[in-house]
């Protein structure tokens, strides 16, 4: 398939949005809210990690790395060096 960098720049900017959403999770005052913050993250994950293996290729973010294993993706922090 024919890869755009579009393509990949979204990615880039939903890995980076997932990383703001995960610290906002944490901010949850009360189990529903919890609740639904974990929903929201699961379905971002999920839409993701399908866009991941349909490009074929690892994406990296500032914050988070999708990395793709044969079928599988795991989103990982990107460590800084230094």
């Amino acid at each position: 398939g024919e890869t755009n960098m579009s393509d990949e720049k979204q990615i880039q900017k939903a890995l980076d949005t997932l990383s703001l959403m995960r610290e906002v999770a944490t901010l949850a005052n009360s189990q529903r809210e919890a609740y639904e913050a974990a929903m929201i993250l699961a379905k971002t994950e999920t839409w993701i990690k399908a866009a991941v293996r349909m490009i074929g290729k690892n994406i990296s973010s500032e914050k988070l790395q999708a990395v793709l294993d044969d079928d599988n993706v795991t989103l990982l922090p990107v460590i800084k060096e230094g």
